[in-house]
């Protein structure tokens, strides 16, 4: 819905600058609310104010797509002699701004809608390396991925997980504005498969596995253990099971002559035996 400010039409009359409605085409506005059916109010550049806009989605069913509008800073309105109207100002706030291209259907003014949104001047979200991908929440995780297929996920307790180079992209050299949120407490990290095995890692840093069937462990070669306050020993060897020369005789009284030795048998031995 359509609705001018007074206060702004007053404004505008005073200055000798008539408020004109805007008639089909497109323009840009900044969004000032939102509401819970997925529109917003829009205050846009020449002045106006439309109500209940609805936003594109590049995917979007009744059932399925992609969701997310920001949550932004509202702009804050002017104050004058002749009223109070909003402007579509950039804020700089924590939340930021979310400034819209609206346009007309049937170049109807009484049928706007939002088709895309675009950066301010000064912003978090521009970058300087083409092909790269960005995406950020306002939680503070965000998820990028280089032209050289390198990946990154990031939690703003500081936990992350890379494929690709051993450390992080330093994405103050893309933009120094760059400042995702943190929190200094740190999160659980949990993997939970449909079987009821489960992989944790706490906020303290400990590993637990919970696993409702066996564990597998396979290497050439182990290459180093290190044990801490709690642990069992550890025992390495070269050799882990073999056969002992040993045999027995049977005799029917003492001093009389023996039997044939009888079959050896099997026991545990090693060689090279370690402990850690």
């Amino acid at each position: 819905m359509f609705r001018p400010q007074a206060a702004l039409v007053n404004h505008a009359k005073y200055k000798n600058h008539p408020f004109k409605i805007q008639t089909g085409g497109s323009s840009w506005g900044k969004v000032v609310a939102r509401h819970s059916d997925g529109t917003v109010d829009v205050a846009m550049q020449n002045g106006a104010t439309y109500q209940r806009v609805p936003v594109e989605s590049p995917a979007l069913s009744s059932k399925n797509g992609q969701v997310y509008l920001p949550t932004h800073d509202l702009t804050q309105p002017i104050v004058d002699a002749y009223g109070v109207w909003d402007t579509p100002i950039a804020a700089n706030k924590d939340k930021g701004d979310i400034f819209a291209h609206v346009a007309f259907l049937e170049g109807s003014t009484r049928q706007p809608i939002i088709t895309g949104f675009f950066l301010p001047a000064q912003n978090e979200m521009s970058f300087q390396t083409p092909g790269i991908k960005v995406d950020r929440h306002e939680s503070g995780i965000y998820h990028i991925t280089l032209p050289s297929g390198h990946d990154e996920w990031h939690f703003p307790d500081g936990s992350y997980l890379v494929v690709g180079d051993t450390t992080t992209y330093d994405m103050t050299t893309e933009n120094p504005n760059w400042n995702p949120p943190t929190q200094s407490t740190a999160v659980p990290i949990v993997l939970n498969h449909s079987s009821g095995t489960t992989v944790k890692i706490t906020p303290s840093g400990e590993v637990e596995i919970n696993s409702v069937a066996g564990i597998t462990l396979s290497a050439s070669a182990i290459a180093s253990a290190t044990v801490g306050t709690g642990a069992h020993p550890v025992a390495f060897a070269d050799v882990l099971a073999s056969w002992l020369s040993s045999h027995t005789h049977t005799s029917e009284a003492a001093g009389s002559p023996t039997s044939t030795p009888i079959q050896s048998l099997p026991t545990i031995a090693a060689t090279n035996l370690t402990t850690d």
